[in-house]
């Protein structure tokens, strides 16, 4: 009986932390807003400032979707000039400056699709997309490209510490070393990727290629086969959009503009794997190493 007598006491203090709780409430803070996802304030009764921002938030969503609506359908400068138009809602958001970066690049717009990837790099530092990307168009062989094989080693490697179990990175660093003339470092990578994806055509096509430079005509004919066997069946190849991206079924020309892409990329156009023999192979990675020449006196500028 003297332990109810103790309620009413107790009374105020309860009601007073109910209210003290009910004040932190996590629905009257502003929701953490990510770089990739603007949220809108959770304000039961917005003021001037929050009307303004939802609006910027609505117009940001819509122009957006348009600019990956045109993207996927091909139309990479319009694409870009809507891209930008979203930055300038928000500025930092990541999948916008990616995008924005491939359709430049698609373009052969290099330094400004260099600029959007370093943005993105600024804006996440542990994006690896975004050093995938910087090390893509730094080791890009086309004209206007800014040609820069260290710079771009940096990127991939960088790439591998964020994410090791990544290949892709791999197999770009082999092709670096390649256009280097480092040959037994450049097949050691090739090597090495291949173990962990034993169905990469390039690899096979350019380990191939090393050793017919080294005189082994014959493992040279046999990972030239296994590199057209490899590459049969498989759909065109598009561009390094990043996983889960909704355009990353489109063909791009990425590929073709890849260090060494434009010497195999057709292969299954113009050999079969029964088809490959000593001639075939002879024929094939002669006329590799011409092209091969050429990278090679720019690998050392």
């Amino acid at each position: 009986m003297k332990n109810r007598s103790s309620y009413p006491r107790l009374f105020p203090w309860a009601v007073l932390f109910l209210i003290l709780l009910g004040g932190c409430s996590p629905g009257d803070q502003d929701a953490p807003v990510g770089r990739d996802d603007p949220a809108m304030p959770a304000k039961k009764h917005p003021g001037a400032k929050d009307r303004e921002y939802r609006k910027r938030v609505i117009q940001f969503w819509e122009v957006y979707r348009k600019a990956l609506m045109l993207q996927k359908a091909g139309h990479w400068p319009e694409s870009a000039e809507l891209f930008r138009q979203a930055l300038e809602l928000d500025p930092e958001h990541e999948s916008a400056l990616y995008f924005l970066g491939n359709a430049l690049f698609e373009v052969g717009r290099y330094e400004e699709a260099l600029n959007a990837w370093r943005h993105m790099a600024r804006v996440n530092p542990g994006s690896a997309r975004a050093h995938f990307q910087l090390g893509t168009v730094q080791a890009c062989p086309e004209a206007g490209a800014p040609w820069n094989l260290d710079a771009a080693a940096t990127e991939y490697r960088r790439v591998i510490e964020l994410n090791p179990e990544q290949t892709g990175p791999q197999g770009r660093l082999a092709e670096i070393d390649l256009a280097r003339g480092r040959l037994d470092a450049a097949a050691a990578r090739f090597e090495k990727l291949l173990r962990s994806n034993p169905d990469d055509a390039s690899a096979f096509y350019l380990l191939g290629f090393i050793r017919y430079r080294k005189g082994d005509r014959l493992e040279a004919e046999n990972l030239l086969r296994r590199a057209a066997k490899s590459i049969q069946g498989q759909s065109p190849v598009g561009g390094v959009l990043g996983e889960g991206d909704s355009t990353a079924k489109l063909v791009t020309t990425f590929p073709q503009k890849r260090l060494f892409g434009k010497l195999w990329l057709d292969l299954q156009k113009r050999l079969k794997p029964e088809s490959v023999g000593p001639k075939e192979a002879e024929a094939e990675y002669e006329k590799v190493n011409q092209a091969y020449e050429a990278i090679l006196a720019r690998g050392s500028e």
